[in-house]
């Protein structure tokens, strides 16, 4: 076709035969020469909707997301019930990183495309992408009862749901799913990628019990299962599973990482750094390795090198919260104030929903004497998490400093009810006790630090910020989703 509509175009160079020239060529997946004949066509006259409409697909598939943009804008400028140039404008916008203005495009064609699965799942997505959780997952549930047996669909919205963080929705949708087709083992992988997700380790071993151990890609089967070992504190059974998805597939990070990681569980720091140098070959300009070579660092007691590791996370992807959150924690174990408050303020401004990094605000503030601010963030801390252990140790100590002692008291009381294995909450328990003349509580606290501080390996223990990070990220383990 490409050659006839050439030697068409010698004898009749006409809008209508680059028209069909640029038709074949784009066939072909010459998507520049067929922008090249599109644009020659419309300059002899054959300026209509469609003609814009497909130019900008064409644009599109060249990698020109701007010129497609413009293209579909002329089209529905001419023709505003466009519909299919309305949804393409909307995909676009989508995969340009504009969700709000992709939800506007396809919320306008929702109506006349309801029949079609895939207008649900990209309304879906440009709902997630917008920060509207709540409508995406309301989207989800139509698209299902819309289309109540296509399994691709469902497959599709899970994994849009495990992108956002909304785990327990993708099991419910891989759950209805594995009813349909009892025997795919590719939805049983995605249910137990998303088991993992929501920390449901018996649930993800039972899924997998029955696949094969060569389905989905090299080594996935194996690391699934160890994940959940390690989740279920068995990392002496997970590592060799893991470590034959390693050898299934050493290139892959998420292997590499999740080995460092029961490497250091088992407090094999060598090992686990060196599992992270080999993530690094791959991937060398990854923020998030850093982070956990940082974590890894942290536990050897480098904390010199657990700073660098963090500054370059952050010079890398200043976006990303940990990094900032670990170099706050390690500087004001340093006695640092100042640069803790820094670091930390980087942290909640990413998340401003997270009740330990507030507490840790609150502690530095407390630290370089901002006491107004320190108490605002120490009870932000608390509204967003009431369970927060640290956020009570440091607004108690703000009570102290205040004269509130019963206050002070009943924090550390609610302190030690959540975390009973810190002595030296114990030894300021009773000093406040001592203070009130309350020589029998007093002493019962004084004893148990005594107790606890025996048991500590050592003599010692790490700051109190730098313990409870370590052990929300042992709760955290990676799984394929991350």
């Amino acid at each position: 076709a490409e050659r006839a509509f050439s030697r068409l175009i010698s004898l009749d160079p006409s809008a209508g035969a680059f028209y069909y020239l640029a038709t074949a060529e784009g066939a072909e997946g010459k998507f520049s020469q067929a922008i090249t004949h599109f644009q020659k066509s419309i300059q002899l006259g054959n300026d209509t909707p469609n003609l814009r409409y497909i130019l900008g697909l064409a644009y599109l598939k060249d990698n020109q997301p701007a010129s497609g943009i413009r293209e579909l804008q002329l089209a529905l400028a001419r023709e505003p019930t466009f519909t299919a140039a309305r949804y393409a404008l909307g995909l676009a916008l989508l995969d340009a990183g504009q969700p709000q203005e992709a939800l506007a495009s396809l919320e306008q064609v929702r109506s006349q495309l309801s029949n079609n699965p895939w207008l649900w799942t990209n309304l879906a997505r440009a709902q997630f992408e917008a920060a509207n959780s709540q409508a995406a997952l309301v989207t989800v549930d139509n698209a299902t009862k819309a289309f109540p047996e296509n399994l691709q669909l469902f497959a599709a919205l899970a994994q849009l749901c495990l992108a956002h963080d909304q785990p327990q929705k993708a099991r419910d949708l891989l759950e209805n799913a594995s009813e349909l087709a009892p025997a795919d083992n590719g939805i049983k992988l995605l249910l137990a990628r998303a088991s993992l997700a929501a920390f449901e380790p018996v649930e993800t071993l039972a899924v997998l019990k029955n696949v094969p151990p060569a389905a989905g890609a090299p080594g996935e089967v194996a690391f699934m299962q160890g994940s959940a070992l390690m989740l279920s504190g068995k990392p002496k059974d997970a590592a060799p599973l893991v470590a034959s998805a390693v050898a299934a597939d050493p290139k892959n990070i998420r292997y590499l990482s999740t080995y460092a990681e029961i490497q250091t569980m088992e407090e094999d720091y060598p090992g686990a750094l060196a599992s992270l140098k080999k993530a690094q070959l791959a991937q060398p300009d990854s923020s998030a390795l850093l982070y956990e070579i940082a974590l890894v660092n942290v536990r050897m007691g480098r904390f010199g090198d657990a700073v660098a590791s963090c500054q370059q996370a952050t010079r890398l992807s200043p976006t990303l919260d940990q990094p900032y959150f670990l170099l706050g924690a390690i500087q004001f174990g340093q006695g640092d104030g100042a640069a803790a408050v820094d670091a930390f303020r980087k942290a909640v401004a990413i998340k401003p929903d997270n009740a330990l990094y507030h507490s840790a605000l609150g502690a530095a503030l407390l630290k370089t004497g901002n006491l107004s601010e320190s108490k605002e963030e120490l009870d932000r801390a608390l509204t967003l998490d009431p369970g927060t252990p640290s956020a009570y140790l440091y607004r108690a100590r703000w009570f102290e400093d205040q004269k509130q002692i019963a206050k002070a008291v009943q924090d550390l009381k609610t302190f030690v009810a959540l975390d009973t294995s810190y002595p030296q909450v114990y030894a300021e328990l009773a000093w406040l006790y001592t203070t009130e003349g309350q020589t029998r509580n007093a002493s019962a606290a004084h004893c148990k630090y005594a107790q606890l501080k025996a048991k500590v390996k050592g003599g010692a223990q790490p700051p109190l910020l730098l313990s409870q990070l370590w052990t929300t990220v042992l709760r955290q383990a990676h799984t394929p989703s991350q």
